[in-house]
């Protein structure tokens, strides 16, 4: 009988584990290095631009550096929406370097 309850308290404890990881967003993090980038009033639009969109949980821009750090759910937003936020406001993109985040969530 012990057994029995062992083994029912395991399958619910990784039911368990499984329906939580699953059901989260896969957040992923971007760092985007832009070329001409010194314009507050186009930080500040871009910033509205990508607050706007489904999925972007966080938005950042700096002036100094001339980067965006954007965080997004990968299975609502996806890369053609950062170049396309970017290429409405004329900024030519210089690099862009993406990381998971799923190991920092909890």
């Amino acid at each position: 009988m012990k057994q029995v309850i062992a083994f029912l308290l395991l399958s619910f404890l990784c039911a368990f584990i499984s329906t939580n990881t699953s059901s989260g967003g896969c957040q992923t993090e971007a760092v985007i290095s832009l070329d001409n980038f010194s314009d507050p009033q186009i930080h500040k639009n871009i910033k509205q631009e990508f607050s706007k969109i489904n999925g972007v949980s966080f938005c950042e821009t700096s002036l100094k550096t001339k980067t965006v750090v954007v965080q997004f759910d990968e299975r609502k937003f996806q890369i053609s929406d950062i170049k396309n936020v970017f290429s409405k406001w004329e900024c030519k993109v210089k690099n862009m370097s993406f990381h998971l985040l799923t190991d920092f969530i909890e």
